[in-house]
């Protein structure tokens, strides 16, 4: 992933911010990440992460002796940190503090920056070491906006039930490996990259179909709620918008209204049709059942 966002950058002649978890809060990828440089020395991508709970770091006095400490050890010290509205959420106050330290095996200079908010601690850590702590803050707070994208991608819309699993790829778990040459004479590399292909369609559908979700809430936000409340319910409303599964209920309402009501039309057409017919037979007034199977 980093790779790739490397590669953007790199492309379109633009430094660029990455946001990542914690998995990625590694020695490789800050030196990934370091490792390419505009002409002006400064590195293509910073990268932004969380540090896990057991990290280190370390100062380097006079002496150049390492004084190693517990990162989450300086929670203790409360009255070293500022305060500040939340980046993102003035109503809320959050309490940080920074410090530029040197971290891993290979003595990387990092900028940690140790977040109060509410209930919550955690760290940060950050390539830039010329970036204030809040702006290191907003740019982690506004990463949880792209996983509540990608909740709403996989269990509202289902852009990943697609089967991706082909019999042309090789498992994890075996150890040997399928060389192709990707000529256009190989079959099975032609089918394979049509595969890739097909999986890339269906998501890139899926990623349509939210943003069409996501235009409805911002625009048609009364019509939704009109709908919404003739078919369904809420208990608590979080919000003045609705969200994309309720865009998609209030979809599904509609069609199926829709559905019905000329599933409704057409019966009663049919009804009428059918009494039309009764009254057009004249049966005279003291037929027998004999007269009209004669006739």
């Amino acid at each position: 992933m980093l790779s790739l966002i490397v590669i953007v950058a790199m492309r379109r002649a633009q430094p660029m911010y990455t946001c990542l978890d914690a998995y990625f809060a590694t020695a490789p990828a800050f030196l990934y990440a370091a490792s390419y440089l505009m002409d002006d020395g400064k590195p293509w991508v910073h990268l932004i992460t969380r540090a896990k709970s057991n990290y280190v770091a370390y100062l380097i006095d006079g002496q150049k002796k390492k004084k190693t400490f517990k990162l989450f050890s300086l929670f203790k010290h409360q009255d070293w940190f500022e305060t500040a509205p939340h980046p993102l959420h003035p109503e809320r106050i959050v309490h940080f503090y920074w410090e530029d330290l040197y971290w891993g095996a290979l003595g990387l200079k990092i900028r940690f920056v140790w977040v109060t908010d509410q209930e919550h601690r955690f760290i940060l850590m950050s390539s830039d070491q010329s970036l204030p702590a809040l702006e290191i803050l907003k740019i982690y707070a506004l990463r949880f906006k792209i996983e509540a994208a990608f909740y709403v991608l996989k269990h509202v819309v289902g852009a990943f039930c697609y089967r991706f699993w082909s019999k042309l790829l090789v498992s994890p778990t075996d150890k040997t490996s399928i060389s192709l040459s990707w000529t256009k004479d190989n079959p099975m590399a032609v089918n394979l990259l049509k595969k890739l292909e097909v999986i890339e369609r269906f998501v890139n559908l899926a990623i349509i179909a939210q943003g069409i979700l996501s235009y409805f809430a911002l625009v048609k936000t009364r019509l939704v709620w009109k709908i919404h409340h003739r078919s369904s319910w809420l208990r608590t409303y979080s919000s003045n918008l609705p969200s994309e599964e309720t865009v998609q209920r209030a979809c599904q309402a509609n069609i199926l209204w829709g559905a019905s009501s000329m599933l409704l039309v057409w019966i009663k057409n049919q009804y009428k049709l059918k009494s039309e017919q009764k009254k057009s037979i004249k049966v005279p007034k003291n037929a027998t059942l004999e007269h009209f199977l004669l006739s």
